[in-house]
């Protein structure tokens, strides 16, 4: 009996344990135009004390998406978001496309204006020979090398010029919508709304774990009464 009461409270421990160390996500939910298929996007979350870099491999056709960001931490309260898109328009002579998704603000300066206006020092084809480099998944080297040229871009975009006295900041506020814009063409492609990050909510398995676990401590401290 008293074995069985140990691995009650173990299990409900461990639960706890593992409810301590759930990591915080947060969620990007975005619609694309038609024609757009994202092939590749990396995530950068930024906080007082830390930051992320996040490489979803899965590509998002036209329509609504939505991804969780599992490596997200309470103190991130930005967000920035390069990826790599193509048009089925260009089906006969493909095209990739650098697009970022940007604070409304932001969006609607560059929105009409091509990469080469906004971000004069950066070539938009090395962009996204570094994006693909950081998301092949091949060597730990070519990806490093990829992923130092975008952190770089993402630091770079919290005050890209907008005129010659003035900056815009392209980050985003989490828990709030952001617009994806396709610089090659020049125009907004989409739209979206972010979430805080959270604690996910343990899932029931574990609640009645704990709920058992409870019990059974109850129970002794019952019996000693």
């Amino acid at each position: 009996m008293h074995l069985k009461k140990f691995g009650m409270v173990a299990l409900a421990l461990c639960a706890l344990a593992s409810a301590a160390k759930a990591q915080f996500v947060s969620t990007y939910s975005f619609s694309l135009d038609e024609e757009v298929t994202l092939q590749s996007m990396i995530v950068m979350e930024s906080g007082a004390s830390s930051g992320s870099l996040t490489l979803p491999f899965s590509t998002s056709g036209p329509g609504s998406t939505t991804w969780i960001n599992e490596g997200s931490s309470p103190n991130h309260n930005i967000s920035f978001i390069l990826g790599i898109a193509t048009y089925a328009s260009e089906i006969e002579d493909p095209q990739k496309h650098a697009v970022l998704f940007m604070n409304d603000d932001a969006a609607a300066f560059a929105d009409a204006n091509v990469w080469s206006t906004l971000f004069q020092d950066i070539e938009e084809e090395s962009l996204i020979a570094s994006i693909e480099a950081a998301t092949n998944g091949q060597s730990q080297e070519e990806i490093n090398g990829g992923l130092d040229v975008v952190s770089a871009f993402g630091e770079y975009a919290k005050t890209f010029p907008a005129t010659h006295n003035s900056t815009k900041n392209a980050w985003f506020t989490l828990g709030g919508g952001y617009k994806v814009v396709s610089f090659s063409t020049g125009r907004i492609i989409g739209s979206g709304i972010s979430t805080k990050p959270s604690a996910p909510v343990p899932e029931p398995a574990s609640m009645i774990v704990l709920g058992l676990g409870g019990m059974a401590l109850l129970r002794r401290r019952t019996i000693r009464k």
